[in-house]
């Protein structure tokens, strides 16, 4: 028999390695997909191409039939893909948390922007689809209430009132417009 040829026993042992290194490799795969449809690149996409990396590396000592190592090498990847999907829910949280923050601070593209990342992780996010509504909204309502603290500043608390009320009835939910009707009925109280 030729030296390099593998004994059965080899043979055994070599087929198990590549398979386990094969199960490695189609959780890669699984995880790989699962990450692109949430758009990974666009939030972590330097992670995500060293994660894609390690798995060449792996395939470079698979193609050498280091079925052991490649699994090792692949074990690596997939842990930094599912470091990566766990990363999904703190950066989708966060990007929600800074959407609403923009919006508070009247900083529609900062907020819409945050709201498309936190989109592309959770496209059925109703707390995001609210949000980038709201966004998409925010000019418009700093643009009455800049001009209803300009009114305020002349003293013209009624026609402030009427501003901030608009401001309001575009969106509901903005905490500026409400405490700015609350504060100017109670100068109008005051007042009278």
């Amino acid at each position: 028999t030729p030296q390099d040829a593998f004994s059965p026993f080899e043979e055994a042992q070599l087929l198990r390695e590549r398979e386990q290194a094969q199960e490695v490799l189609a959780q890669i795969l699984e995880f790989q997909e699962q990450l692109e449809e949430i758009s990974v690149e666009s939030w972590a996409e330097e992670a995500y191409l060293e994660a894609l990396a390690i798995a060449a590396d792996g395939d470079a000592a698979y193609r050498e039939q280091n079925f052991l190592s490649a699994q090792e090498i692949y074990q690596r990847g997939l842990l930094s893909l599912q470091a990566l999907d766990a990363l999904s829910i703190e950066v989708l949280n966060s990007s929600i948390e800074s959407g609403y923050e923009a919006i508070e601070s009247g900083l529609p593209t900062e907020a819409e922007e945050a709201f498309t990342t936190a989109l592309l992780i959770a496209p059925d996010s109703e707390v995001a689809l609210v949000g980038i509504e709201r966004a998409g909204l925010l000019p418009d309502v700093m643009v009455l209430i800049e001009q209803g603290n300009s009114l305020l500043l002349a003293n013209e608390l009624e026609a402030a009132l009427e501003l901030y009320t608009q401001a309001a009835t575009i969106d509901p939910a903005h905490t500026g417009a409400a405490n700015a009707i609350t504060q100017t009925n109670i100068d109008i109280l005051e007042r009278d």
